[in-house]
């Protein structure tokens, strides 16, 4: 889950766009979250294809949380790689500790 702002710690999952397998491009709204603030879109972080959704609608989920996964070619891993921590352990995932989404 991205930041969504300094005060919000958490967000519900209330729409998910996309499924396992699904080719994605780069900032892709593909979930959206509401806080007590407001609905807003996660986007992805690269293209590729989706490999896993790690959440469930109407479940809320701290900021931090792992949303899912995106298989991403070595280029675009290698390029989000300079922006984000570590993925988990596959070094052809585009993530975010995980992946956690653009805002």
């Amino acid at each position: 889950m991205p930041q969504l702002g300094e005060s919000i710690a958490e967000a519900t999952i209330v729409d998910i766009k996309v499924k396992p397998g699904d080719e994605v491009v780069t900032d892709q709204e593909i979930i959206d979250v509401e806080t007590n603030k407001a609905v807003m879109g996660v986007t992805t972080p690269c293209k590729g294809k989706i490999d896993k959704i790690s959440v469930q609608l109407k479940e809320t989920y701290p900021v931090g949380a792992v949303l899912g996964y995106v298989e991403a070619s070595e280029a675009d891993a290698a390029r989000f790689a300079k922006q984000a921590p570590p993925p988990p352990q596959e070094k052809d995932r585009c993530s975010r500790a995980g992946w956690r989404g653009r805002r």
